[in-house]
């Protein structure tokens, strides 16, 4: 018996660390996470409370380090703590439900788990980290599926995973008996078959008019020599490197930027003469290939996050230059910056601006936007005001925000409220992390109604309805410019989400407190058993 039990939890635990491990961005095996869930369940319910807190934490701290190696632009030391910190805070959901699930009863007990799961996620994503890593993410390319997020947001989805998770572990810890879980199998069902029904028939709506559309373009590019330039003045000498195999967590990159700190320390410095010539060069290079997309009737212009690297004593000539070229040829231009701000070079200070200025085809700026959140321990730029500018033009209403920005579907919403039409979301990834970072950018506008347009240096650019459809994607992660053209509709649609909000994770807030409730009142009134039976917690 001893001899059984060890095999079912070493396979419980095998099990469990490979689905949550095909769940990172690396793979985003989409089938695994209805299944992870249920095996971390079972496997921690096997052992009384602490020890399955240790068991739990093994599963989600192994799985992280295969899921996310080589991923995250982290040392390897930071990236061992940063990844214990992740699984330990994953664990929680987990280990209140190993707690509770045995003082619950009721087929509503099965709505325990992803009641607990959406509350954690939604929680969790106020700490910085948004929504990064959220369930719900892995099923972004069922199109009918992740309609959902227009009622719901993403907390809909990540339910309706965590939910089945749950079933299945009930129905395996009643030795398959479907007659336990019948009730709760059979609504969950119903919910399942009515969603996928009601998203195919929102995108497919034999209602639905054509709208008008407006031709976009996202711009970017790789200013490597830049980097060359710096590091050549600062050491005396030019490193040879692969300028397009570099990523964030080359070894040669961290190298390079040794060169771009002392820049930005002293961009003033002599030494740095060469490297001001060839900054300018690459921002008159940009501006002409928008001049070129303008001609070529593109009514919407937009660089990627960053592009032009200046410094304050010189963006003043780049504005000049890009409200000229936008009055000339009549067209509105999202102009991305990263303006330097001189000083020493510390663990903890800002020195970038990262900036967007919105400019429109009579050469005014019609906004100078902020990015409202930059990564945490990566990215040392002066924080927004928390405000996501909808701007009134011709072409319908657009809205501004830059990358991690939209992680944040509370931030996002502001633009939903606002009835934008189109969103234009700069962004600067690495191919480690593409597709994933531009999908969940997608996820964005379903919930709020609004198309977009995300040009991304080194990983992948989209453009995609208010639907979700994808109608533009380029992999961008070579050396050069590139140029993504699409055609987006000018009219938005009204969702749920955008009018409501996190109703259903404060929705599931209140039933966790509920659910804290019963399991007080049976605690204190007899010892009733679960429908997720298992070892005593005595």
């Amino acid at each position: 018996m001893k001899t059984f039990t060890n095999t079912k939890t070493t396979a419980l635990w095998l099990l469990a660390t490979i689905s949550f491990s095909l769940l990172s961005v690396k793979w985003m095996f989409a089938p695994a996470a209805w299944l992870a869930p249920a095996f971390l369940i079972l496997l921690m319910k096997e052992y009384k409370p602490w020890k399955s807190l240790l068991m739990g934490l093994s599963v989600l701290y192994v799985s992280s380090l295969i899921g996310s190696y080589k991923v995250m632009p982290f040392p390897t030391i930071v990236f061992v703590v940063v990844a214990l910190i992740g699984a330990l805070k994953h664990l929680i959901p987990f280990f209140l439900f190993r707690l509770l699930s045995k003082r619950i009863e009721g087929w509503y007990a099965t709505l325990l788990f992803p009641c607990l799961y959406v509350a954690y996620d939604y929680l969790n994503g106020f700490d910085g980290g948004g929504t990064w890593g959220s369930m719900g993410y892995t099923q972004v390319n069922n199109d009918a599926l992740m309609q959902l997020v227009a009622v719901t947001g993403i907390w809909g989805v990540t339910f309706l995973i965590t939910w089945v998770s749950a079933l299945l572990a009930a129905w395996y810890s009643s030795e398959f008996s479907f007659s336990s879980i019948k009730k709760p199998a059979t609504v969950c069902s119903s919910v399942f078959v009515v969603v996928l029904i009601g998203g195919s028939i929102r995108m497919n709506s034999l209602w639905q008019k054509e709208t008008t559309t407006v031709r976009v373009a996202g711009i970017t590019g790789q200013n490597l020599e830049l980097l060359q330039s710096t590091y050549e003045a600062v050491f005396g000498s030019r490193l040879d490197v692969d300028l397009s195999k570099l990523t964030q967590t080359s070894p040669a990159l961290q190298e390079l930027n040794k060169g771009l700190v002392k820049f930005i320390e002293n961009p003033t410095d002599p030494i740095f003469a060469a490297s001001h010539l060839q900054m300018e060069v690459f921002q008159d290079s940009m501006l002409s290939v928008a001049k070129k997309e303008a001609i070529a009737g593109a009514k919407f212009v937009s660089f990627s996050e960053g592009l032009l690297f200046t410094t304050k004593a010189t963006e003043g000539k780049l504005i000049a230059k890009a409200r000229k070229l936008a009055a000339q040829n009549q067209f509105y231009l999202l102009l991305t910056m990263a303006s330097i701000i001189p000083g020493e070079v510390t663990m903890g200070s800002k020195y970038l601006e990262n900036k967007a200025l919105f400019i429109g085809p009579d050469g005014q700026v019609l906004n100078t936007f902020f990015k409202n959140k930059p990564v945490p321990l990566v990215e040392p730029s002066i924080q927004g005001d928390g405000k996501i500018p909808v701007i009134a033009t011709e072409f319908g209403r657009i809205a501004i925000s830059i990358c991690y920005d939209a992680d944040f579907p509370c931030l996002i919403r502001q633009a939903g409220q606002q009835n934008a039409d189109i969103m234009l979301l700069p962004s600067g990834d690495w191919k480690e992390i593409a597709p994933y970072h531009a999908w969940m950018a997608k996820v964005r506008a379903i919930e709020n109604g609004f198309s977009l347009l995300r040009p991304v240096s080194n990983a992948t650019s989209i453009a995609s309805d208010y639907y979700g459809k994808v109608v533009g994607s380029n992999d961008f992660s070579s050396v050069g410019e590139h140029v993504m053209v699409s055609h987006l509709p000018t009219k938005g649609i009204a969702t749920v989400y955008s009018k409501m909000g996190d109703w259903l994770a404060w929705g599931c807030l209140v039933g966790l407190v509920a659910f804290l409730g019963d399991f007080l009142l049976i605690s204190l009134t007899s010892n009733r058993a679960s429908i997720f039976p298992g070892k005593q917690d005595q």
